[in-house]
């Protein structure tokens, strides 16, 4: 009868080891998954950030690991049935990663770095796998001692006197040198928030446990107990890649506000015209910038205005003030080509709209939508007497009128504004928290990763143009995007 026990033991052992190579198997096809699936939406560029190599590597050692265990016969002996039916962490962070989605950054082992980086960066996640027992001696490590119930000190009070003897407990160290790297990373004018996964714990149970709690919450946390849920969800990849590969994006007004860079993009002879009759026009031209050559091989490749300005402008009002239309038709008119300055006339302008995209469709490589609503209107620019103090305070920062015009009426207007102007857009966010005394946001702005200039643009000559600045160096503001944290898609671990 013993012997039947012990075979039956040994059975039930093996059929748990087989489910949890088979959850691995399953982790690592879905990881397989994302990045085919990222590939296949043209966006390699954001896979390199997101540390699924890293994490793909560690899924496979540790599948090499429990299939050594499951390989020797007396190590079934010798692990335990919890170890077998518990979720890793490596399992937990997947399975956050899948439901909490808009996925930044997956690290399974980094130190003091966030193990999940979510929400475009709103959620960052530490997942503790520790035990009751194994956090109850660390807590008896640290000589701490609950306090005395019949205090007449407040609870508020109480739970204070029992964080500070808990200041050197590792995991609590960890959550606070998070908050510390997390205090100046604003995400659309907040601060992320820390999310702490603990499956191994259950709340009152042991003062000792309750008080180690406390303390992460009084450190800024949220806190999550049971994981079963959140690793027994059958969410298929297919199903949940839209919400794990979203990126972050503003509110998108009914009427969208344009700055001259996005009109720069839309009546551009490199957004309009085929990249071989554009090289063979400029063969041997003198002073062709390297910017203006890279940005015909990158429209080549991925041409702007159907891939993304287009599905963004499309069916939506679309509002220029006039100091932006002013400075933009300056630019066109001394900067640009010919055919670039019967755009802007078509684009801005009074023509109706079936004969906007008519023309337009006979001039261009590619099809122009009637979802996109021509003539771009000219409004009012913003009268600065009737900004809010806050308003006043960005609005003489910031350089360059059409930059001033353009932010300002946007953000009076509750309109979102859609540019490729990086550097402008950083420096208001920048100043909003600066001199914000409350929460108060800044305007909802949509922010193109890639620009296009005029095709004559010759650098050395677009220094000023009407008496302000001709937007920046593309080069330069096409690689700020990816080497500032906002876009890099990656932490580091320190």
């Amino acid at each position: 009868m013993a012997d039947d026990d012990q075979v039956s033991k040994a059975a039930s052992k093996a059929a748990l080891m087989a489910a949890k190579l088979s959850r691995y198997q399953q982790m690592l096809n879905e990881v397989d998954e994302f990045e085919r699936r990222m590939l296949e939406a043209d966006r390699k560029a954001e896979l390199i950030g997101l540390g699924l190599v890293a994490f793909r590597k560690q899924v496979k050692t540790e599948m090499k690991v429990l299939k050594k265990i499951f390989s020797i016969e007396r190590s079934e002996q010798s692990i335990s049935r919890s170890s077998l039916t518990s979720r890793t962490k490596t399992e937990i962070v997947w399975a956050a990663a899948k439901r909490y989605g808009g996925l930044v950054s997956v690290k399974s082992q980094n130190g003091g770095g966030a193990d999940l980086i979510t929400q475009q960066r709103r959620l960052w996640v530490l997942v503790f796998p520790i035990t009751e027992s194994r956090l109850l001696l660390e807590v008896a490590k640290q000589g701490w001692t609950a306090p005395n119930s019949d205090s007449e000190d407040s609870d508020t009070e109480k739970q204070g006197t029992a964080a500070a003897g808990l200041v050197d407990l590792p995991l609590l160290r960890r959550v606070r040198k998070l908050t510390d790297k997390t205090k100046d990373r604003y995400v659309d004018y907040a601060l992320p928030q820390i999310h702490c996964i603990m499956p191994g714990l259950t709340p009152g149970k042991h003062p000792e446990i309750d008080a180690v709690i406390s303390a992460v919450q009084q450190a800024g946390a949220t806190v999550e107990f049971a994981s079963e849920d959140l690793v027994s969800s059958p969410n298929r990849l297919g199903d949940v890649f839209p919400r794990m590969s979203a990126q972050r994006s503003p509110r998108m007004t009914d009427t969208l506000n344009l700055d001259c860079t996005t009109l720069f993009a839309l009546v551009s002879d490199i957004s309009h015209s085929k990249s071989e009759d554009l090289m063979e026009k400029l063969f041997g031209r003198m002073g062709l910038s390297k910017e203006i050559s890279g940005q015909i091989l990158t429209e080549s490749k991925k041409p702007l205005l159907p891939s993304t300005i287009y599905p963004w402008l499309a069916n939506r009002r679309l509002v220029c003030t006039e100091e932006t239309a002013k400075h933009f038709r300056e630019t066109v008119n001394i900067m640009g080509t010919g055919s670039e300055q019967v755009r802007t006339d078509w684009m801005v302008g009074h023509k109706a709209h079936a004969e906007i995209i008519g023309h337009l469709n006979t001039k261009s490589k590619d099809v122009v939508p009637l979802s996109m609503r021509y003539p771009i209107e000219v409004v009012s620019d913003p009268v600065p007497e009737t900004f809010s103090p806050l308003m006043k305070a960005v609005a003489a920062q910031i350089n360059g009128a059409a930059n001033r015009s353009t932010l300002m009426y946007g953000w009076q207007s509750g309109l979102t504004t859609v540019t490729a102007n990086y550097r402008v857009t950083k420096q208001l966010e920048s100043l909003v928290l600066k001199y914000r005394t409350d929460g108060t946001r800044g305007p909802e702005i949509l922010v193109s990763r890639v620009c296009r200039s005029l095709l004559s643009k010759e650098k050395k000559n677009l220094t000023n143009v009407g008496g302000q600045a001709v937007p920046w160096d593309e080069k330069d503001s096409f690689d700020e995007f990816f080497q500032d944290e906002e876009f890099a898609g990656s932490e580091d671990s320190s």
